[in-house]
């Protein structure tokens, strides 16, 4: 669903079934996915595993960043348009090696109340 929304498909319907399968309810956590590239597209030299680590979790960190202000802000705004720094704890659950990315899994904290 992330690649959906991330590919240009702005739809509420599409944002509201992310955040249904995202978010768990019981624990007010939201789980989210980002992916890091292994290698640099222009030149195919590898990018350190720190530079890695650390973009994919930015990119989960965002997710989960439009998730808590979708579920607070009826599925608003459009991917792409959100405007403020998200800054929650978080905690890795998984990660996996699929190609040339690596994808990091985190379960985060959000306020929706």
């Amino acid at each position: 669903l992330q690649e959906l929304i991330k590919m240009g498909e702005q739809s509420m319907d599409l944002r509201k079934n992310y955040c249904n399968h995202a978010y768990l309810k019981d624990n007010n956590v939201f789980i989210s996915m980002g992916i890091g590239r292994l290698h640099n597209p222009k030149d195919g030299k590898a990018i350190s595993q720190y530079y890695v680590e650390k973009a994919a979790q930015n990119d989960a960190i965002r997710w989960a960043g439009y998730g808590e202000r979708w579920l607070k802000e009826n599925y608003q705004p459009p991917f792409g348009k959100l405007d403020t720094y998200f800054n929650r704890s978080y905690q890795i659950i998984d990660r996996a090696v699929v190609g040339d990315s690596l994808f990091l899994f985190i379960a985060t904290n959000v306020d929706v109340k």
